[in-house]
């Protein structure tokens, strides 16, 4: 298992018409560009459901699964913690591993 590609998938529910300037919050607040910099990370992306207005979805690639855990203690997680309260309700993530 420590070498399974790890994907997390993070919803974040906002206040209503927050979506769209919490993702431009964690974008230039250099958050987005510094986790791609991480050790392990191969992707950090955001997404907007078109049917929910006040969702930002964010999908995270990561090497394997000790590269995710060392993600949380990093200063970009700190910083996106001081973000999230102007913006976001409620968070909620799922881990799912690739398996060949």
């Amino acid at each position: 298992m420590e070498h399974t590609p790890l994907t997390v998938i993070v919803t974040y529910k906002t206040l209503p018409g927050k979506a769209r300037a919490f993702y431009e919050a964690v974008t230039s607040s250099g958050v987005a560009a510094g986790v791609r910099q991480e050790p392990g990370n191969h992707g950090y992306d955001f997404f907007l459901p078109l049917d929910q207005p006040d969702t930002l979805l964010l999908i995270e690639q990561w090497e394997n699964k000790a590269a995710a855990d060392a993600h949380a203690f990093t200063d970009n997680v700190k910083k996106m913690g001081q973000i999230k309260p102007e913006y976001v309700l409620e968070t909620s993530a799922v881990r799912y591993c690739r398996f060949a």
